[in-house]
């Protein structure tokens, strides 16, 4: 190359800005391009739309189960409470001395106010899980990915691809498992 001549770099695209200091203006079109292209390809939506549903039916499965099974201990704590058995007979108006029946009442609410906190934490436990869950469904998503040296990449023709794609004609090459990236 020719010393004269310093190396020629090109003016931003969008404002004709020099090339020093780097413009923004080019790096923020190429984002909104990206973001305009996977609006365009439903694909992206589809898999988050199906791993979100899938981790939110198994952090709903989780929850359920262990509410199930905390609404089961409560149930079996109630039954070992004295007269708790003529509270329930008499729909909550014993026939008891006062005194054992205001103690009652307390053992009752305590018992209730305890379900209420296990439930709340088994909730908040269930919730934790959504990281890891969307983690794993997201691991379970097979994405296809060219070979780097495949004529489509190394040649694109971006009105031809979609054309390709749907005739049934596959150009693959790796083969990426998880996370839907390469």
């Amino acid at each position: 190359m020719d010393s004269v001549h310093p190396p020629l770099q090109p003016r931003c695209a969008i404002c004709n800005a020099p090339p020093f200091p780097e413009c923004h203006h080019e790096g923020e079109r190429l984002e909104l391009a990206l973001h305009q292209a996977q609006d365009r390809w439903a694909g992206v939506q589809r898999i988050s739309d199906w791993v979100l549903n899938q981790a939110r039916l198994q952090v709903l499965h989780l929850f359920a189960r262990a509410k199930a099974s905390r609404l089961e201990a409560h149930i079996q704590y109630l039954h070992t409470l004295p007269y708790y058995g003529l509270w329930q007979h008499y729909n909550g108006r014993p026939p008891l001395p006062p005194r054992e029946f205001a103690y009652l009442q307390d053992q009752l609410r305590n018992a209730e106010t305890n379900l209420r906190i296990g439930v709340d934490a088994d909730w908040r436990k269930a919730c934790l899980m959504y990281p890891e869950m969307l983690d794993y469904f997201f691991g379970l998503v097979e994405i296809n990915f060219p070979d780097e040296k495949s004529e489509m990449v190394v040649r694109p023709q971006p009105g031809r691809r979609r054309a390709r794609r749907d005739s049934g004609h596959s150009d693959r090459g790796s083969s990426k498992k998880g996370r839907g990236r390469g």
